[in-house]
């Protein structure tokens, strides 16, 4: 079996989180025995780590899209909110939807099913699988969400989802808010997997001395330190524990 992954973000080196889970995604699929080609926007940096090996039996394609400017409407906070930071990205999507629709139609003639990760890579995989019919699984997050709810915009957005042969979701809270939105389908949630490596007694004091860490409750906080992920409602959380004690512990790579 062989799957076509498109997808808006995909990490470009070793230590990337950008689209962290859809490059974990695909390793897991070739640790059973699927093959499949991942597409993703272009970045500069995908040049100094050309050499990098995502999997023997997996391949990239980055879809370059640059106008007037660096290939920069994807990465860092997100589509969305680095179109509200720089409206003048909009002048990208027509070359980035392009790119993504030539390369699905190219590799949907030799897969199996296409797995669209945000709502934007929808658009390329449906007409991808019109021309070379196939089933197409949707992957919804957070953002995608907010995108079904604005006018006119929602609606063309939930049409196009309804010709979806799944959509799946990664929250139960996501997926209860799809059920609402497509109450004719089955929303699938399959939440994003965590790895956990026991640590011995020792080295949960030595990680402790070395970061400065006491022996304090902490509220902990790992992903990207990104605006998008509205970090400061942890602290609002804060002020109403009544452990004066907890404390905030934030772990991740700062952007913005």
């Amino acid at each position: 079996m062989k799957i076509c992954l498109l997808t808006t973000s995909f990490p470009t080196h070793a230590n990337d989180e950008a689209g962290i889970f859809t490059d974990r995604l695909q390793q897991a699929f070739a640790d059973i025995g699927i093959a499949g080609t991942v597409i993703a926007p272009y970045h500069p940096l995908v040049e100094e780590n050309k050499n990098r090996l995502y999997s023997e039996t997996w391949k990239t394609e980055w879809i370059k899209y640059r106008i007037f400017s660096s290939n920069s409407l994807c990465y860092g906070a997100g589509i969305m909110p680095n179109l509200r930071t720089n409206p003048f990205l909009l002048i990208q999507i027509p070359a980035l939807l392009l790119g993504f629709i030539q390369a699905a139609i190219k590799h949907s003639k030799e897969t199996d099913l296409l797995h669209a990760n945000w709502i934007f890579a929808v658009i390329p995989a449906l007409i991808a699988v019109t021309i070379n019919p196939q089933p197409l699984v949707a992957t919804i997050r957070g953002e995608d969400l907010r995108l079904l709810s604005v006018p006119v915009l929602g609606f063309i957005l939930r049409a196009l989802l309804q010709r979806v042969s799944q959509i799946t979701t990664v929250s139960e809270e996501f997926r209860d808010k799809l059920s609402q939105i497509f109450p004719n389908k089955k929303i699938i949630c399959i939440s994003n997997g965590v790895s956990i490596n026991s640590l011995s007694a020792p080295e949960v004091f030595n990680i402790q001395a070395k970061k400065g860490l006491n022996n304090f409750p902490y509220l902990i906080f790992s992903g990207r330190l990104i605006r998008l992920k509205r970090i400061e409602l942890l602290l609002e959380l804060l002020r109403k524990l009544e452990h004066d004690s907890v404390q905030l512990l934030l772990c991740g790579s700062v952007e913005d």
